[in-house]
This record gives structure tokens, C-alpha cells and sequence, in this order.
């Protein structure tokens, strides 16, 4: 006979990270749909938060058709519904799964009083965060027009932004000059009559221009302008050349020499953008050439120009996947022994802190058996139907716990991501996708701690995991110990 173990006889808990295959271990069956029960008939829906293929039958010894009924049937999986025969108390111990389209990280990680990813990492946590939830940071960019190439990478009248002029400029072999925006050019009328000629011509930056002359007056011409004129054709005065002699951007020479020839009929000024730029984590170079390390943090212009050099040289990603590859590279013993190598040199003060934290965190992992990379999710547990009942009240309504309008959050949520996928829908939509499902993982985590909570219907922040599991009244003191 088994003998249940009391409180007093238990002397510590241990937590431990669970991977993936653990998880999947533990469940059985995925849950692919956001609905609980079906309010005709009362009686789960099928693939979802209450499936009886997935947690066991709500009746004893019957199957959900009704097509096995009886204990004689027991352990028999019925062929049509999928339900395993057996007592219904398998509902309080039997847990499913939600396979995540993209990877969520732990919220006790990320935002919890310990920091340990960050501390790991040795990032800060606000930009760690700011990785985790695809946060933009602005930077104020010079723009510039390429106006010679010797190289086929690089091609005349495309615009860099200064930072990735700074890193292509070392690889290829071209001529940039400032961008200028010209918010005003005139329509190009010819001055006297005569026939035109269409000549070649360059600027002295070497760039390509076209010229057209007619009688003794000539019209400069920059850029991919649509002429309206053709070589050979006879034109009265007034006739329209061209719409406008410039495209909007053109180089800083090219806006000189239009300046010269129509005066103040064109207007401009140079480029500078504030540039709203994702950061990327370096989390495996493939070729020595890269100049690059496994830990490097790159913006999204910096990640493009490198591409370019590079192409196929290394990985970088943001999001959860990225700290998710940069925890995968990590090689703990390595780091223990980095850690203190840089701990026996000399040191500042505020920097030795800082490592010897970081250690700390390095060690506890080392001693725990613990791999790194399960900090960040790709499966989401989900508890027994009957530690989340529905409760059927007066009048046919129903009460559920807050935990499963979390849980149908996230299904929702990764349910449309997925398609989106599906789709090929572009990279923008996606991140505003992944960053949501974060957040709705976040909430069934620990949604009090979030800096806005998911409210339920009388504004009250709906009761999280966490704040089931702690204070006298949470699942572990009140009914575990």
C-alpha cells in the first residue's frame, strides 16, 4: 500500500528547466483549438481545451461517442472518437501541449527579480527585452547616392545609409556621395525651336547624366527621367521636355549642377533620417573571413551590409530565436574558465561585480544539470481540465477559471501566426505576431507583473500561473503541503 507523503517530511523543492521533449512527454495529445465545450450540447470540443481524445473521458468508462460504455471496454481506444476508455479521474492528472509556431522566452527569465538570462548573456536588461519583444531603437542616419562602381555588388544610384556605407566600403570598390531630397524641380520646357540631341555625359563625380541639346540651349538630365522627347525629333519652343529634370534623391554634385543651370526653380536639402532599427544577435559565424564574433549584437542595416559581403557567412536573428541560438552556442565550461581568467586580471570594481554575478549564474547552471536554451519555449504545457474547471451556473451560463481564457490567448494567437507563415506574409507582420504571442505567454506565466496585465470583463487582471502557485492559498502551501 502506498503511504502519502507529508508536508513536515519534505525538506526542500527543486525546480528544474524542462525541455521540449520533456513537455511532450508529459502530454498527451496537442491541443490545436481555442474552444472549451460546446454550449449546445455541453460536451468538449474536439482538439480542444477540454478534448476527451486528449485528457480522458468526462463519464466513467465511456468513450465520447457514446460507442463503448462499460468497464468490460477499458483501455480500448474508440476507432471514431479517438477516446481512451478508462476511469474520468485521468482528467486531474492528464496534460496536453501547445507547439509554438515560434519561440517564447520564460517570463521568470526575462522579466523576473533574478535576471539570470541577462546575467547570463551579459547583456542589459533592457536590451535584452528589447530583442525579446522586437522593440525598434531610432538612429539618426546620413543617406548616400553611389555614384561610381567598379564592382557588380554595388550599383550606381542606389542610396546606403551611413552605416552600412561604413562596412561595404571596405569590401568594394565605389564612390558615395551625400544624398539630397529635392522637394521641388521644374517642368523642363524647351526655350527655342529647333531638333534634338540626346547625348551621354558625365558628371564630374563620374556619374552618368544625359544632356539634350536643341538649337544653342542645353538641359541637363539626371537619373532614370522619362524624356519625352527622342533623338532626331523636330520641337517648337515651349514644347515639354521632361517632367522634371531629377529624380526626388540625387548626389550631392548632380543637385549642384541642376542648382547652376535652373537656379531657384529647384529646391533640396540633404538626407538625414531618423532609421527605426531592430537588433540582431550574432549566433554562429560560418566563415573565418567574417569579421564577426557569436555574441555580437548587429542592427538591421549593419545585418544587411554584412549579407552582402558575406552572403552565407553567418546567421543573426532577433526575437526569441535569436537569444534562443545565442544560448544554444554557449559553452558553459568555456565560460567558467573566461569568466575567471578576466576575473584574475585587473579589473574595475563595478566590472568585477558584474562578473562575478555572471559566474554565479554560470556555476548554479553548471551544478544543476540545466541546459540554457530551455529558458526559451516552444512548447507550452497545459494543466488537467480539473485543476481549470467550468462551472455550469443559473440560466445555462458558464464560469471558468482565468487560466483558460490565458490559454485560449495563446492558441488564438499561434493559430493565426502560423497561417500568417503559411501565407509567406511579410517579415514586419510576422514580428508583431511573435511579439504578441511573447505576450500572451507571458501572461499565463505571470500576467500581475506585466507592465499592462490582460484584464477580464470587470477589469480585474486575470490570475496567472504564478499567482496560483504562490501565498498561502496557492497549490503548493494550501494544497500540496
Amino acid at each position: 500500500m502506498n503511504s502519502l507523503i507529508c508536508g513536515d517530511d519534505i525538506k526542500r523543492i527543486k525546480l528544474q528547466l524542462a525541455p521540449a521533449s520533456v513537455v511532450i512527454g508529459w502530454s498527451h495529445g496537442e491541443i490545436t483549438q481555442s474552444e472549451t465545450i460546446n454550449y449546445r450540447t455541453h460536451k468538449p470540443e474536439r482538439g480542444g481545451l477540454y478534448a476527451e481524445e486528449i485528457f480522458g473521458p468526462e463519464s466513467d468508462y465511456e468513450c465520447a461517442c457514446g460507442k463503448y460504455k462499460g468497464k468490460k471496454y477499458e483501455g480500448i481506444t474508440c476507432e471514431k472518437c479517438h477516446v481512451l476508455v478508462t476511469d474520468s479521474s485521468v482528467r486531474r492528472v492528464n496534460m496536453g501541449h501547445i507547439s509554438l509556431a515560434s519561440p517564447v522566452i520564460h517570463f521568470w527569465f526575462l522579466k523576473g527579480v533574478s535576471s539570470l538570462l541577462n546575467r547570463l548573456l551579459g547583456m542589459k536588461k533592457k536590451e535584452l527585452q528589447r530583442i525579446a519583444y522586437y522593440e525598434t531603437e531610432p538612429s539618426e542616419q546620413m543617406l548616400y547616392v553611389v555614384t561610381t562602381s567598379k564592382c557588380k555588388e554595388i550599383h550606381c544610384g542606389e542610396t546606403l545609409y551611413e552605416s552600412e556605407y561604413a562596412i561595404l566600403v571596405d569590401a568594394f570598390p565605389f564612390s558615395v556621395e551625400p544624398a539630397y531630397y529635392v522637394e521641388d524641380a521644374p517642368r523642363i520646357l524647351a526655350d527655342e525651336g529647333g531638333k534634338v540631341m540626346i547625348e551621354e555625359r558625365h558628371l564630374t563625380n563620374g556619374e552618368k547624366m544625359s544632356a539634350v541639346v536643341i538649337g544653342s540651349q542645353e538641359y541637363p538630365i539626371i537619373g532614370d527621367i522619362d524624356l519625352l522627347v527622342e533623338e532626331g525629333d523636330k520641337v517648337s519652343a515651349e514644347t515639354v521636355i521632361a517632367e522634371r529634370p531629377v529624380d526626388e534623391v540625387c548626389s550631392e554634385t548632380g543637385f549642384e549642377m541642376l542648382s547652376t543651370r535652373y537656379g531657384e526653380a529647384i529646391k533640396g536639402e540633404k538626407i538625414m533620417e531618423f532609421v527605426d532599427s531592430l537588433t540582431f544577435l550574432v549566433t554562429r559565424v560560418k566563415n573565418s573571413e567574417v569579421p564577426l564574433k557569436t555574441g555580437d549584437r548587429l542592427t538591421y542595416l549593419e545585418k544587411r551590409a554584412y549579407e552582402r559581403v558575406y552572403p552565407d557567412g553567418f546567421v543573426a536573428m532577433t526575437g526569441a530565436a535569436g537569444i534562443k541560438g545565442l544560448l544554444k552556442s554557449l559553452d558553459l565550461d568555456e565560460l567558467h574558465r573566461s569568466l575567471n581568467d578576466e576575473l584574475q586580471s585587473n579589473v574595475a570594481a563595478g566590472n568585477r561585480r558584474r562578473l562575478i554575478r555572471r559566474l554565479e549564474v554560470v556555476d548554479q547552471l553548471r551544478g544543476s544539470g540545466n541546459n540554457p536554451q530551455d529558458m526559451v519555449l516552444d512548447v507550452v504545457p497545459v494543466l488537467p481540465p480539473s485543476l481549470r474547471p467550468m462551472i455550469q451556473l443559473e440560466g445555462g451560463r458558464f464560469a471558468t477559471t482565468d487560466v483558460n481564457d490565458l490559454y485560449r490567448r495563446i492558441i488564438n494567437r499561434n493559430n493565426r501566426l502560423k497561417k500568417l507563415i503559411d501565407m509567406g506574409a511579410p517579415e514586419v507582420i510576422l514580428r508583431n505576431e511573435r511579439r504578441m504571442l511573447q505576450e500572451a505567454v507571458d501572461a499565463l506565466i505571470h500576467n500581475e507583473k506585466k507592465e499592462t496585465p490582460i484584464r477580464g470583463r470587470d477589469n480585474r487582471p486575470l490570475k496567472s500561473l504564478s499567482e496560483r502557485l504562490h501565498g498561502k492559498h496557492g497549490r503548493l502551501r494550501r494544497n500540496l503541503l
